[in-house]
C-alpha cells in the first residue's frame, strides 16, 4: 500500500481539490447523462456508439474517437491500437475521427503530473494531491495535449473501451445463436462459434450489442497476448495528410468569419503609444 507524509500545505491544497470535487461532482451525478452521449450525437445512420470511444456500423467499420489532437506524434494510430487490442479488431481497418467535447475525455495525467507540490507522486507512489489533482482534472474535462501524457492517461481508459465493446459483441453473439459466452471468440474482426461453426463481423451484432448492459470491469488482456501493442503499425494520419484531405485549424471557414492579424513593433523592447479604437470597432466583425 502506498504512503504520504501529510503537511499541513498538503492537506489545504488537498482538501481544497477535494472540496470542490464534490460540490461539483454532484451536478454531474444528478444530470444522468450516459458517458457514450457525446459521440452518440455524432452517430450516422448505421452506426452505434457502443461507450464514449468505440462507434461501429453495419458494416463492421470500427472508429475510434480520439480525446488527444494529433501533431505529428502518431498520437492517432497509438491511442487506436490500445482499442483496437481489447476489441480484437482488424487494425487495417480501423478508422479514427477527432472526439467531441466532453468530461469524459479530459486528460487526468496531465494535471496529475502539474501538481504545484511534492508529495511523492512523481516518483511513482498514489498520494492524496495526485488523488485530489485526479477529481479536479475530471470536473473541468480539460481535453489538453503535451507533457507526452496521451498514451499514459489512455492506456487504461481506451483499452477498457475496447474490451467493453468486445464483451457487448460477444454476449450479442451468444444470444443471436443461443450459444454460452465462454464459447464465442474473437479474432481479425470476425466473432465465432467454433462448436457450430458459426461466425460473423461486428456489423452483424453491433446494433443488438447497443442494447447491452456495458460491462464496467472488463477483462484486459495480459502483455503476453497482445497482438498489436508494441509491434510497428502504419500511421492512420498519413493518408490524409499526403492526399491533402486532413484539416487543420488553418481550414476552418465559418460564415462571416474574419482575420485579424498582429502587427509587431519595429524597434526591440518598444511599446504601443496610441491606437484608434474608434475605427477599429468600424470594422465588420468588431
Amino acid at each position: 500500500m502506498s504512503r504520504f507524509k501529510l503537511t499541513r500545505r498538503k492537506f489545504l491544497v488537498a482538501g481544497a481539490l477535494v472540496g470542490g470535487g464534490i460540490a461539483i461532482g454532484y451536478g454531474f451525478l444528478r444530470s444522468g447523462e450516459p458517458e457514450n452521449a457525446a459521440l452518440s450525437a455524432t452517430t450516422e445512420d448505421g452506426e452505434f456508439a457502443l461507450n464514449a470511444w468505440v462507434k461501429i456500423d453495419h458494416d463492421g467499420k470500427v472508429t475510434v474517437a480520439i480525446p488527444r489532437s494529433e501533431m505529428g506524434q502518431g498520437v492517432y494510430t497509438a491511442l487506436a491500437m490500445l482499442v483496437a487490442e481489447e476489441l480484437d479488431a482488424d487494425f487495417s481497418t480501423i478508422a479514427v475521427e477527432q472526439a467531441p467535447i466532453a468530461d469524459v475525455y479530459a486528460n487526468v495525467t496531465v494535471l496529475k503530473d502539474a501538481l504545484p507540490f511534492s508529495d511523492q507522486y512523481h516518483e511513482g507512489e498514489d498520494t492524496i494531491g495526485s488523488w485530489g489533482m485526479e477529481k479536479m482534472a475530471k470536473i473541468l474535462g480539460v481535453q489538453v495535449t503535451g507533457g507526452s501524457t496521451s498514451i499514459r492517461d489512455a492506456w487504461e481508459p481506451m483499452r477498457h473501451a475496447g474490451a467493453m465493446a468486445r464483451s457487448m459483441l460477444v454476449n450479442a453473439a451468444a444470444r443471436t445463436w443461443e450459444a454460452p459466452v465462454a464459447e464465442i471468440s474473437v479474432k481479425n474482426g470476425v466473432i465465432s462459434h467454433p462448436g457450430s461453426g458459426k461466425s460473423g463481423g461486428f456489423g452483424e451484432f453491433v446494433e443488438r450489442a447497443a442494447s447491452e448492459t456495458v460491462p464496467q470491469s472488463p477483462t484486459l488482456k495480459s502483455p503476453a497476448d497482445y497482438r498489436l501493442i508494441g509491434k510497428p503499425q502504419k500511421r492512420l494520419d498519413i493518408p490524409e495528410k499526403v492526399t491533402g484531405a486532413a484539416k487543420f485549424g488553418i481550414d476552418v471557414d465559418e460564415p462571416g468569419m474574419v482575420y485579424a492579424a498582429v502587427k509587431l513593433c519595429p524597434a526591440f523592447g518598444g511599446r504601443i503609444s496610441d491606437y484608434i479604437d474608434k475605427e477599429i470597432m468600424l470594422m465588420p466583425g468588431c
